[in-house]
């Protein structure tokens, strides 16, 4: 089991539940730093390992740069890659390192803190879902960010210092912005792109233009997602779940994936 989180207020729910039921220290956490996020986002990560000291995190950067080398990516890149070109900015900081995180720690369950209330392509979405031969797990997909935040502060959750100033998502600092009374919650993100839905939930739908990103054939491909071939398989959703899964007597593997 992995959860994929920006350390939102969604994805902090989920890490204190899983605390207070124990599986914490069993479900490693993956955090995709894009090199690009906020002073006050690297302070809030380095509060939320102190304060849930069983956390096993693990950290995703774009490829062949590491930690705090957001300056030599631009120089590499353009510090305007994101407006010039937002899909090869989406893909080197988010797609290709989410690939590269599912590679490595190989997880048959992966959980998002995504819900309906954010808008946009999430409006609609399932808490079981089916994403590139797996299923991915949202399980606040039907909360409203007014729950959330009762949860948090009822329980004592750490949060992001930007959330006392306006900011009702937070992603890079070049393109995110305070939102407005009356705007939906991830309003603020992804600058001009027109955008409101991260690469890494997409990422799919995105691999065919970004093959001409580049010629030297170091881009994923749908066979990059790791999954596990198995003609007995059952394919699960909201509406079999209870039929599927908590029915049966007999022993079975249930596997959840999700792309953050």
């Amino acid at each position: 089991v992995v959860q994929f989180s920006s350390f939102g207020p969604s994805g902090m729910v989920i890490i204190d539940m899983l605390d207070k039921l124990g599986l914490l220290e069993s479900t490693p956490v993956v955090l995709i730093d894009t090199l690009h996020l906020f002073p006050e986002s690297y302070q809030h990560v380095n509060n939320v390992t102190k304060h849930y000291p069983k956390m096993k995190l693990s950290i995703f950067y774009p490829k062949d740069f590491l930690k705090g080398e957001g300056s030599r990516f631009d120089e590499s890149y353009g510090k305007d890659l994101w407006k010039n070109d937002f899909e090869k900015y989406s893909y080197l900081t988010k797609v290709e390192p989410t690939a590269r995180a599912l590679r490595f720690l190989g997880p048959a369950v992966w959980i998002t803190g995504r819900r309906r209330s954010q808008g946009a392509q999430r409006e609609k979405m399932q808490m079981l879902e089916k994403d590139a031969g797996r299923l991915k797990i949202n399980p606040l997909a039907f909360w409203d960010l007014d729950t959330v935040w009762q949860y948090i502060h009822e329980h004592q959750v750490p949060y992001n210092a930007l959330h006392d100033r306006g900011y009702s998502s937070i992603g890079d600092v070049m393109n995110t912005r305070p939102t407005a009374p009356g705007e939906a919650e991830r309003a603020g993100r992804f600058g001009s792109s027109q955008e409101t839905e991260c690469a890494m939930h997409t990422h799919l739908a995105r691999l065919s233009a970004q093959k001409a990103m580049g010629s030297n054939g170091d881009v994923l491909s749908e066979d990059d997602v790791p999954h596990l071939p198995c003609d007995a398989c059952l394919e699960v959703d909201a509406q079999n779940f209870d039929e599927v899964v908590l029915k049966p007597k007999q022993d079975m593997l249930l596997e959840f994936y999700s792309p953050m």
